[in-house]
């Protein structure tokens, strides 16, 4: 078990609430989570599924609430996750004895969670990079001067079409979906609506279900454990292939290649 305090303010707008999940130890790592859901929807309580686990590994989690279009516009929903970073520094310690801090989220809650404000925190320097206000020029950073600062933690910047996402530089995998998502002006064609006869339409779901399902699972033991890097990506690929991908896809294709063709 946990012990677990909700609908803490860490603001004066009704939005601004916090959830905290506790280990029993009084020693723990902190990490501070940012729910999904497009930045128009979505609730703290999406952390409840996973803080149990984190909780028994000695991590508190806190979940925040943020304010959301369309009552709110950016960058007040970035503004409401620095102020609640700066409420956890301040007052968790009330709570026990903090090690190490982590801030992370999930989809757009991610996003917010390496945001900075272009003109308060940043500006675009001549190469295209972040150069961060109020520090010496030439200075060294790390994430705990730019979390002390700006209430993020923020560490390089990607070089994304998003110029306000601060983190760190894209590996040649990620630099590689950056290139195709701005080649693509964001918008990726939608697969074709087929029909299926009975017993196909039971082998599509068995592969997508078994595909899911195992898909949940590597991606949270990629973000929150330590299986992480190419060796787990290839794991994954592998894995894949025994739960029927190919099978799918040729199940799509040649589907397609009937009627569209």
């Amino acid at each position: 078990m946990m012990n677990t305090f909700t609908d803490i303010s860490y603001g004066s707008c009704p939005e601004q609430k916090l959830d905290i999940y506790l280990p029993h130890n009084d020693n723990f790592d902190v990490f501070i989570f940012f729910h999904g859901g497009g930045l128009e929807f979505g609730t703290k309580d999406d952390a409840s599924f996973f803080s149990e686990e984190l909780t028994k590994n000695n991590i508190a989690v806190i979940s925040v609430d943020y304010r959301m279009y369309p009552t709110a516009k950016y960058p007040e929903f970035v503004l409401d996750c620095a102020k609640a970073v700066s409420w956890v520094f301040e007052n968790i310690k009330t709570y026990g004895n903090p090690k190490k801090f982590f801030i992370g989220g999930s989809s757009a809650g991610a996003q917010l969670s390496t945001l900075g404000i272009e003109g308060q925190t940043y500006k675009i320097g001549e190469d295209g990079m972040a150069e961060y206000l109020g520090f010496e020029e030439g200075q060294v950073l790390s994430s705990s001067d730019l979390s002390q600062k700006y209430g993020l933690i923020v560490n390089g910047m990607y070089r994304t079409t998003d110029k306000r996402s601060i983190s760190y530089k894209f590996s040649e995998r990620e630099q590689e979906a950056q290139d195709w998502y701005k080649n693509c002006g964001g918008f990726e064609p939608m697969d074709p609506v087929m029909s299926f006869d009975d017993k196909t339409s039971n082998d599509v779901v068995k592969y997508i279900t078994a595909l899911s399902k195992e898909f949940e699972t590597v991606m949270f033991n990629y973000i929150v454990g330590s299986n992480t890097g190419d060796k787990a990506w290839n794991e994954w690929l592998n894995t894949a292939k025994k739960l029927g991908e190919d099978q799918l896809i040729k199940i799509y294709n040649d589907r397609y290649n009937k009627f569209y063709k």
